[in-house]
């Protein structure tokens, strides 16, 4: 009898700041990280949330907040669900 294969998450070895993740329109998540850990290492930026982002899938697209607003890039990311909207889709904006 086989087992499923399960994994443990980062969100479980990093759970004290909270976790940035970020999913699609459809809320599918794309990618996970720990605010704990990217503090530590000196990466807390936008910038490395993009690349980590761009290394897990080939579309290109803006990371904004789920309400549709532009983030400040100067500010560094924080604990929440943020969206990505692929190149030549509408940002949608809640009223």
């Amino acid at each position: 009898m086989n087992l499923p294969t399960t994994y443990s998450l980062t969100s479980r070895l990093w759970p004290h700041d909270g976790f940035l993740q970020i999913v699609d329109q459809e809320n599918n998540r794309l990618v996970g990280l720990s605010i704990e850990f990217m503090r530590k290492g000196h990466v807390l930026t936008w910038e490395y949330v993009e690349q980590t982002l761009s290394a897990c899938i080939k579309e290109e697209g803006t990371i904004c907040s789920v309400d549709g607003t532009h983030l400040d890039r100067e500010q560094p990311p924080a604990t929440g669900t943020y969206l990505f909207v692929r190149s030549g889709e509408l940002i949608p904006v809640l009223p």
